[in-house]
């Protein structure tokens, strides 16, 4: 298509050009033709009046008046017939005539005329002295010249079979400064006006062979100056539009063709500095200087806010993982100090021998939602594990990271729910002791015991619910930014929605287990798996704390690889 289209301009230039040549010659051709022939007309004009001038200076006005008046010839007559005739005969005139003045019953009388037989048409006469001629034949110059004596002549014009012609007059004066005479020279225009329309010709032809030669000339050099330079251009953009950089144009010169070439080439090398900026920042180098190539390049003003705000977001990153490491090790020191503290809550209870089934199912159907929850979030563990070498599963291991305190949360919670049942079973078995009497104070002294630890239990819940509440807003930060860069993120998010609803089932289960609780008020032999399940969790705790702090290390690795 391109192609056809660089041809068809072609042609139109082509054409163009043959139209120019053709409407320039024909131009010159009518200019050089008229141009020739006003001069032409003038100079036989000019050469007409000065021989009609020199036979009127030679002739004696008075002696011509007197033959006319007389209608005789006389010496002079003689003499200006011989002088008409050699004249006549030596400048090529086609009529040289001495008219009388004065027109008579519409007609000139002849005085003299110079016969030229080189010119004269076969079967002519010569016409003599007194001849008469009807003035018709005459132009309106001659009647000026004999009326005035102002020296005129005519422009070409026809004669009928005399052909074209052009005529001069000069008066003849007599002593008196009367005209008496005119003097008629006409001059054959026939041949010199075909000469003047070959000359028109041959310029026209020698115009038309010049602008062809330079219309080829042309051609040649537009080819070779221009048509290389642009079909280069032509396959670079081709290229360029591609993406294919590997482009050079060797081209140079000062005119326009090298400006545009220097130009593409322009074009070229900015892309490929935009292509190493956009290397720097696939390499985790964002503190990459953009240099701005104009105050109107908005793609290095876009650069520069991309680069500006993935550093804000990685420092924002970096700093809530550093947050969440420390958070990680605190809570990861309190849940062995609760595992310690679960081993003597153990202890004391392996001594109460009261069995308690119906909050052991409770408790065995919450521990089975757990164990889908904790299932769950592996999965989720071993998605953001996977993708732990791109910045973009980041969100995948702070998504983790909130879910694991989520879980903690609720893991505490549900401590703190233990604690507070235990409170209550501790204190109902208080109750019972005292109604035992004697028999009862050693089950009482027990039951304060587990009373107090429940009340250890459940301010250390609070204290980890407290370090777990600011690790999770922070974490919750750093989830926000994530979100917005992280297209996998979606993965997680049904992970952690199919968590919710087990978490839900968790919630229903314990809303079981607290119906169940208000049936066993009459049975603390529960109490011993309750304490053996919460020791369970606690160390449970403190290897997510574990995981947790691991996780945070590799996150932490990661973004060392980012300079910003």
């Amino acid at each position: 298509m391109r192609l056809e289209k660089r041809k068809s301009l072609l042609t139109k230039v082509s054409a163009l050009v043959v139209m120019m040549i053709v409407v320039s010659t024909v131009v010159v051709g009518i200019f050089s033709y008229g141009f020739y022939r006003d001069e032409t007309v003038k100079r036989n004009a000019e050469k007409a009046e000065a021989i009609a001038i020199t036979v009127a200076a030679i002739v004696d006005g008075d002696s011509m008046e007197k033959a006319l008046k007389t209608q005789k010839k006389d010496e002079q007559w003689d003499h200006i017939k011989e002088t008409a005739d050699e004249t006549a005969i030596a400048l090529d005139t086609r009529f040289l005539y001495l008219l009388s003045s004065e027109i008579v019953d519409g007609d000139v009388i002849y005085y003299v005329e110079g016969f030229n037989p080189a010119v004269s048409i076969e079967g002519e006469d010569e016409y003599g002295f007194l001849t008469h001629e009807s003035a018709s034949y005459y132009s309106d110059e001659f009647t000026i010249t004999a009326d005035n004596g102002i020296i005129t002549h005519t422009e070409v014009y026809e004669s009928g079979e005399f052909g074209l012609l052009i005529s001069g007059h000069a008066p003849i004066f007599n002593s008196n400064e009367d005209v008496v005479g005119v003097v008629g020279v006409d001059i054959a225009m026939g041949a010199v006006m075909q000469n003047v329309a070959w000359f028109a010709v041959r310029i026209s032809l020698i115009i038309l062979l010049f602008t062809v030669v330079c219309a080829w000339i042309s051609v040649v050099y537009i080819k070779r100056r221009v048509k290389k330079p642009v079909d280069d251009a032509t396959e670079a953009a081709s290229k360029l539009a591609v993406g294919d950089l590997d482009i050079e144009m060797k081209y140079e010169g000062n005119d326009e063709i090298g400006a545009l070439g220097k130009a593409f080439m322009d074009i070229v090398q900015s892309t490929r500095r935009q292509i190493d900026v956009f290397k720097h920042i696939s390499e985790g180098e964002f503190s990459v200087f953009i240099k701005e190539r104009s105050d109107k390049d908005e793609l290095a003003h876009v650069q520069q806010e991309m680069v500006e705000k993935l550093a804000q977001m990685l420092d924002t990153v970096v700093s809530s993982t550093n947050s969440l490491n420390a958070s990680a090790g605190k809570m990861r020191s309190e849940a062995l100090e609760l595992v310690r503290r679960e081993d003597v809550k153990v202890s004391i209870a392996d001594d109460i021998v009261i069995s308690a089934d119906m909050i052991a199912k409770a408790i065995h159907e919450n521990t089975e939602a757990l164990s889908k929850t904790t299932q769950l979030i592996y999965e989720i563990e071993d998605k953001a594990a996977k993708g732990a070498e791109q910045i973009t599963m980041m969100a995948e291991a702070v998504a983790l990271v909130r879910r694991s305190f989520e879980n903690l949360s609720t893991i505490s919670d549900r401590i703190t729910s233990i604690s507070f049942q235990t409170n209550i079973l501790a204190l109902n078995a208080a109750v019972e002791a005292e109604h035992a009497g004697a028999f009862g104070r050693g089950f009482s002294v027990v039951a304060d015991e587990v009373r107090n630890l429940a009340a250890k239990s459940s301010d250390s819940v609070k204290y980890a619910d407290s370090i777990i509440d600011d690790a999770l807003t922070k974490v919750e930060e750093g989830a926000k930014l994530s979100e917005k860069a992280v297209v996998a993120f979606e993965e997680i998010v049904a992970g952690i929605h199919a968590s919710g609803e087990l978490l839900t089932s968790a919630n229903k289960a314990f809303e079981r287990q607290n119906e169940s609780v208000a049936n066993i008020n009459e049975d603390i032999e529960q109490m011993r798996d309750m304490i053996h399940r919460t020791a369970n969790e606690v160390k449970e705790s403190e290897r997510m704390g574990e995981r947790l702090s691991e996780n945070a290390a590799k996150l932490a690795e990661v973004l060392k690889e980012y300079n910003y």
